[in-house]
């Protein structure tokens, strides 16, 4: 994480996409999902849903803790990052849009910011404009935070056009910096109960996708010993 979040490093290592995989995540590329060529692509994995951190440290991969996507957001916007530019895409209204950019003017970056509602993500034409409109303004990060795989498959869009900086895809973490929405206390999300946080704030979104996700995980989760032992 430490690669991203000083400005030397952030200019010094080589850019490309950041995804961070929680149960969800996992659940979808076992469902066969436009989440493949993201990860297939992905310069920087970081683990970030305590399933996925226990299964990694279970399979003998060295993870010391899990690293949220809007943990980095909040993490980004508080490195004094004079000269550098970013461009945040999403969250869930315009107003938290602009409180999130604010937050990362407010500590030296060249900040910019597009709401990307629903409606222009579904139509081609208007896609296209917005990811050139990203390009003319060459940001050194782009954070997409619309929902995944929205964001996975604009963060695709985005390199495929010739896009040469870091993409982060931050699911809600452009919500949570502007206050638009709330994490969990940190008692919660060091116990690894973060996800029962969001299902009391939007049980109609949520319940019904962590229930789903819990077979094609568990079908990772003994395949991936499978193969181990095969080894």
């Amino acid at each position: 994480m430490d690669a991203i979040t000083t400005p030397r490093r952030l200019k010094g290592w080589k850019p490309g996409l950041i995804v961070t995989p929680n149960m969800h995540h996992l659940a979808l590329l076992e469902k066969g999902s436009v989440l493949t060529p993201a990860y297939e692509r992905a310069s920087m994995i970081l683990a970030d849903g305590w399933p996925v951190v226990v299964l990694a440290r279970m399979l003998g991969v060295k993870v010391r803790s899990r690293t949220t996507g809007s943990g980095l957001v909040d993490r980004l916007s508080k490195v004094r990052a004079s000269g550098l530019a970013v461009s945040l895409i999403g969250g869930s209204s315009p107003e938290s849009n602009r409180a999130a950019v604010a937050a990362f003017d407010d500590s030296g970056w060249r900040a910019s910011g597009e709401d990307a509602p629903a409606s222009e993500l579904a139509d081609e034409y208007r896609t296209q404009r917005l990811v050139d409109r990203i390009l003319e303004r060459r940001p050194d990060l782009v954070i997409i935070g619309v929902g995944t795989p929205k964001q996975e498959q604009l963060a695709l869009q985005i390199l495929d056009a010739g896009f040469e900086g870091w993409i982060l895809c931050a699911g809600a973490g452009i919500d949570f910096l502007s206050g638009q929405a709330a994490r969990s206390p940190l008692w919660l999300q060091r116990l690894g109960l973060e996800w029962f946080h969001r299902i009391v704030q939007e049980p109609k979104r949520l319940m019904r996708r962590y229930v789903s996700d819990v077979t094609p995980f568990i079908s990772v989760f003994l395949r991936s010993f499978q193969e181990v032992d095969r080894v």
